[in-house]
């Protein structure tokens, strides 16, 4: 199984001289010294997708939230569609410094930060609001998951909650016991979950599913609304079978000591940020992506079916005794302690998700 599965080190010192009313110093305020206030930091960022990409929107309004916040001190130099950096390499990029922020997709480069695998553990989220609100409260309460990045010269900047996968196929799926037999395009933990529901699955990149549908190479794929109608599969696996899979987290990652430079301020600026970007990003990636999703696969004379909640119940039975179970396996029984945070944080925050009637 385990094989098909693949943040101050320099504190700013401010002059806290005592002012007298003769003072020449008044050009010093309480957040440091004028010159401090002054000065501009430029980060160069990096992601895998195109500027046009929602997934490229949604960072590009994290950094904006921090340059706005930051009145221009923070400034960031924009790297697109793997321009800069690999996405397997972007850790190692971030830790020798060859990029300042970046996204870090888990199981890439999961022998380094297994732990922080736990924010890729399918099923246990279905929306992106509660589960980036999740995974924020989770990196609050168990350091040793920023030990972990740290440990790679990297500290938790924030995160991506990516919303559920869903399953779109050729032919319509009415239950969760039609999945059987059919090929799926599904890796890592949905390659997992495919085979248990008695699926095929097919470990291909996702430029090339489309020819493989196209071909009937394939009978579906496993993707979330944004990705699958991104790559237009709603042409070919018109049929959607909203059978909740679960979402899985992407971490914004920077540079340590790039992060250590700042001064306190603006380092605050960021935690802040990485907290609050959680609506914009269910703005652009969930609530306007899933629109333009609904969109393409009615205009592609497409069918959604809603699964019932007993078929919801399998599924949530089958991940728990499945996935879940292998992370603790894996990871030690006191890392059971963590999965059932994460897990508890995502059920509340479903029930505190402002966007649920959408």
């Amino acid at each position: 199984m385990k094989g098909l599965r693949n943040s101050l080190g320099f504190t700013i010192i401010i002059c806290m001289f005592l002012l007298s009313a003769c003072s020449t110093q008044s050009n010093k305020s309480s957040n440091g010294s004028k010159e401090e206030n002054d000065t501009s930091f430029v980060f160069k960022t990096t992601i895998q997708t195109p500027p046009v990409a929602t997934l490229s929107k949604a960072f590009d309004a994290y950094l904006d939230a921090i340059e706005e916040k930051s009145e221009g001190r923070i400034k960031f130099e924009r790297y697109y569609s793997e321009s800069l950096v690999k996405t397997p390499d972007v850790l190692d990029a971030l830790s020798a410094g060859i990029a300042d922020v970046g996204i870090l997709i888990p199981p890439l480069v999961e022998s380094k930060i297994p732990l922080n695998q736990i924010v890729h553990t399918s099923g246990v989220y279905e929306n992106s609001w509660p589960g980036g609100k999740a995974i924020n409260d989770l990196y609050e309460q168990f350091p040793e998951l920023n030990e972990e990045l740290e440990k790679n010269g990297v500290t938790f900047a924030g995160q991506f909650g990516i919303p559920s996968n869903y399953i779109f196929t050729k032919d319509p799926v009415k239950s969760i016991g039609d999945i059987k037999g059919k090929k799926l395009v599904a890796t890592g933990d949905q390659g997992l979950i495919a085979q248990e529901l008695g699926a095929v699955p097919v470990s291909i990149t996702s430029t090339e599913a489309f020819e493989a549908l196209q071909k009937g190479a394939v009978d579906g794929v496993i993707f979330n609304l944004t990705t699958a109608t991104t790559y237009n599969y709603e042409q070919v696996a018109k049929h959607l079978y909203k059978l909740p899979i679960g979402g899985v987290g992407l971490l914004i990652g920077m540079n340590t000591d790039k992060y250590l430079s700042l001064p306190e301020d603006l380092q605050q600026i960021i935690k802040e940020v990485s907290k609050t970007h959680v609506d914009d990003f269910h703005q652009i990636y969930q609530s306007a992506g899933d629109k333009v999703a609904f969109e393409k696969i009615e205009k592609a004379g497409g069918t959604i079916t809603e699964p019932t909640a007993e078929d919801v119940k399998k599924l949530k039975n089958m991940i728990s005794n499945l996935l879940w179970k292998d992370w603790v396996d894996t990871h030690g029984k006191s890392s059971q302690k963590m999965l059932d945070t994460f897990i508890e944080l995502s059920d509340k925050y479903e029930k505190e998700n402002p966007y649920k009637e959408e």
